[in-house]
């Protein structure tokens, strides 16, 4: 390779390590965000679970009323009933007090099934708590393991960045943009090697996507240290060890 495209080259290898040291940092920021994430869905369903818990309360406490006006009610009617003074009297209040006890059970039966409703519900709010808490320390336990990754890593990306600087001062502008646009376009992979797959044929394909090289692009590479793009892929060409090895 040229000079050229030796600087190129070497500028590609540090974008690259400079994306790998990244890779590992939001690999821990990810992971913790995830687990962000995870609290977070936690959070809602004690929320809405409250909420219902709260609604449950209410219609518990309306029936509780109710059963305790409806009792009320049949102590004034036991209490008439000692003052009628007439048999028919008497049967009737006693049916009227009858078919109001009855009424009063199954009132009474649907306050308790909504207050054990309540209880229920008490009880997946202490379990889902305990399990937020859970959560709560995990994400605590991961946001320290990216803090220190990111204080393990800080020197050397600071080299390399220097040194990726220096490389990027060493280039032309426009050879820089051209490479950004094709890095965006490959996930940061914006250079590859020409290989040359049989070593008695003069065929050469792009170790990008393995297509096919011409030979007048492998040589501008060897002789002219011209920057040479994939006819297919886009890529930025440089000559791979098997591509050189013939020239």
């Amino acid at each position: 390779m040229g000079s050229l495209i030796d600087k190129l080259y070497q500028y590609h290898q540090l974008t690259h390590r400079l994306y790998l040291l990244n890779q590992q940092i939001d690999t821990q920021r990810r992971r913790a965000r995830l687990q962000e994430k995870k609290l977070g869905d936690h959070t809602r369903q004690i929320d809405e679970l409250r909420d219902k818990i709260q609604k449950a309360q209410a219609s518990a406490h309306e029936a509780e009323v109710d059963m305790k006006a409806r009792e009320a009610t049949l102590e004034k009617l036991r209490a008439q009933l000692n003052t009628t003074r007439t048999n028919k009297e008497y049967s009737a209040l006693l049916r009227e007090i009858n078919t109001f006890k009855a009424d009063g059970s199954r009132v009474e039966e649907a306050a308790l099934q909504k207050m054990a409703a309540v209880d229920e519900l008490k009880k997946q709010l202490v379990t889902l708590q305990q399990q937020a808490d859970v959560e709560r320390k995990r994400l605590d336990e991961l946001n320290n393991q990216a803090k220190a990754r990111e204080d393990e890593l800080a020197s050397q990306m600071r080299e390399v960045e220097d040194q990726h600087k220096a490389a990027a001062a060493a280039l032309p502008r426009e050879l820089l943009g051209q490479f950004d646009r094709v890095a965006v376009a490959h996930e940061g992979e914006a250079m590859a090697p020409i290989l040359k797959p049989h070593p008695k044929r003069e065929e050469y394909i792009c170790g990008g996507c393995n297509m096919s090289v011409t030979l007048e692009q492998v040589n501008a590479l060897a002789s002219r240290d011209d920057v040479q793009n994939c006819h297919c892929c886009g890529r930025l060409l440089y000559l791979g060890e098997s591509a050189q090895l013939t020239r």
